[in-house]
């Protein structure tokens, strides 16, 4: 049987190149898992849904190395973002 770590491992993320921008997306609970284990996040990336999308400059690097992730693990797309029209980070509800 493989261990959490090996089955963490094979997981794809998503990180969405915008022409002013990117982001990782991850889904919401995970990082309501890395804040609850003291994990920080900036007021820069944006909770849409039951994803969360990281921004590039900070938060994504936070993320991959508590994940021990590296750029082999993201499938990058292009696309549009407005992540001013969404809830930042600190919106989520932790409990």
């Amino acid at each position: 049987m493989r261990s959490y770590k090996e089955l963490k491992k094979e997981a794809t993320y998503k990180f969405l190149e915008t022409p002013g921008h990117g982001y990782l997306i991850v889904p919401k609970e995970e990082i309501i898992n890395d804040i609850k284990n003291g994990i920080k996040y900036t007021e820069y990336s944006s909770v849409v849904g039951n994803k969360v999308y990281l921004e590039e400059d900070v938060d994504t690097t936070t993320f991959m190395e508590a994940h021990n992730l590296t750029n082999d693990d993201l499938e990058i797309k292009y696309g549009n973002f407005k992540h001013d029209i969404y809830p930042p980070i600190s919106s989520l509800e932790i409990t």
